[in-house]
């Protein structure tokens, strides 16, 4: 799904280098303007790109849910205390984190070819301070889940809950070139 998504977003890169390769047409009806034509092109991958994310964080949250479940090994005491505060975990980190690492791949990949010095320093600022904001969400749950839980329960999830971010970061990476 990732790869689906990240595709999206490329299109939006080679529609628009295409179109700004065309030649301009000799002395015939007035053509569209290039720049709205590649703004059309960029806005319907982004909006695709929006449906391709959605699609995907609904299949990673399931998928999410029974590894979590499978690996937990909860006994039906924990699970009552455990389930609701991972419930209710998943909606901080979607508050607080939510669509930003997915905006700054978007904006990454439909500059990719053109970035300049401003928007790559502007990007990493960004990507840092998300990494910050889960860092911190992340260590307040912790706890949370620690005045609920045995701490090694509670350690054991978050342990199972980075790994998970890490694959899905690490196949990400993969697909993202370099800035040039």
């Amino acid at each position: 799904m990732i790869k689906s998504i990240l595709a999206a977003v490329l299109v939006v890169g080679f529609a628009g280098s295409a179109l700004a390769q065309t030649p301009a047409p000799k002395a015939e009806a007035p053509k569209a303007d290039p720049q709205k034509e590649k703004a059309k092109v960029a806005q319907a991958a982004i909006e695709q790109a929006n449906v391709d994310v959605t699609k995907a964080r609904e299949e990673i949250q399931k998928d999410r849910n029974a590894i979590v479940a499978g690996l937990m090994k909860l006994s039906d005491a924990e699970a009552a205390i455990f389930w609701p505060l991972y419930t209710e975990f998943r909606a901080a980190m979607k508050m607080y984190v939510g669509d930003r690492g997915t905006d700054l791949v978007v904006e990454y990949a439909l500059n990719q070819d053109a970035i300049t010095d401003e928007q790559a320093r502007r990007l990493m600022t960004e990507w840092y301070a998300i990494g910050k904001v889960e860092s911190d969400v992340k260590s307040a749950w912790f706890s949370k889940f620690c005045e609920k839980l045995p701490v090694k329960t509670a350690t054991r999830f978050f342990q199972i809950d980075n790994k998970l971010d890490m694959i899905i970061r690490l196949q990400l990476a993969a697909e993202l070139p370099l800035v040039k």
